[in-house]
């Protein structure tokens, strides 16, 4: 999955892709659970949205009728489970050691 290329190549850009290292099935998790937070906080706070809003689109409603809230919506994404199952799971931090080349990391 990791080569030396990808190594080299973070060391000198800071990042790489890697592809195929998040499952769409995860991705579809993180994706809903950010929709049903935004849902939540608009309906909470009474703004008037169709259903049918993207994501994307409830995102930017709520940052024109409530600019504050919109922060405390990225606050409230990393304390989701699908976020955190995601971020600490033993395929991403064995793919950060390598990288690192590191036996511990903290995240």
């Amino acid at each position: 999955m990791i080569t030396k290329k990808h190594i080299k190549e973070f060391h000198n850009n800071g990042f790489i892709v890697v592809r195929k290292v998040i499952r769409k099935k995860d991705i579809k998790n993180i994706l809903s659970q950010m929709d049903d937070v935004l849902s939540t906080i608009l309906k909470y706070n009474k703004i008037k949205y169709s259903k049918k809003l993207s994501l994307e689109d409830k995102y930017f409603l709520l940052k024109k009728k409530r600019p504050i809230l919109k922060s405390h919506f990225w606050d409230a994404i990393s304390i989701l489970d699908s976020f955190n199952n995601l971020v600490f799971s033993k395929r991403i931090l064995d793919l950060i050691k390598k990288i690192l080349n590191e036996k511990t990391v903290f995240v």
